[in-house]
């Protein structure tokens, strides 16, 4: 579905959290540059376009560090890099777009099942935490889901 709730409303800020080494004035203008020419599907006719209104290091999360990951998008199981997992789940289903399903296949593709967001767990290692999952239409074996999560770090209450 294309969602247009944003068009046109300057009211709407949306925080963006970006755990990375690289300085923030590297990681601000590579943003600023998507905003800028529009990021995504219609991008060419205005869409996809933003403006940084602010940027700043979290230095107090930084300093706590953090031995949980909270996911913020839905994703897969990875029990090699994921322990003690907190999750709900939920069932994923998608279909083909019409370049993908011409006559004659079936445009649906198998469920899946992934963490809702709001997910957090212990990591084992740097990550990518979840998984690439393939398999989900019979007769296009090039159908992917990509199912690795986003993360931010964050400590736990005492």
């Amino acid at each position: 579905d294309v969602d247009w709730r944003f068009a046109g409303d300057r009211s709407r800020d949306v925080d963006l959290h970006v755990e990375t080494s690289e300085p923030l004035e590297v990681v601000r203008g590579l943003i600023a540059g998507h905003g800028e020419r529009g990021y995504g599907r219609d991008g060419g006719i205005g869409r996809g376009r933003w403006e940084i209104a602010g940027a700043g290091e979290d230095r107090e999360r930084a300093a706590a560090g953090g031995a949980r990951r909270l996911s913020l998008s839905r994703g897969a199981l990875d029990p090699a890099t994921m322990r003690e997992g907190l999750r709900r789940l939920e069932r994923h289903s998608g279909r083909l777009g019409p370049e993908l399903s011409p006559a004659g296949v079936a445009p649906f593709k198998r469920p899946a099942l992934l963490t809702r967001p709001g997910a957090t767990f212990r990591p084992e290692g740097a990550g990518p935490f979840g998984w690439m999952l393939g398999g989900l239409h019979r007769d296009r074996p090039e159908v992917v889901l990509d199912a690795h999560r986003l993360t931010l770090s964050v400590g736990e209450a005492a």
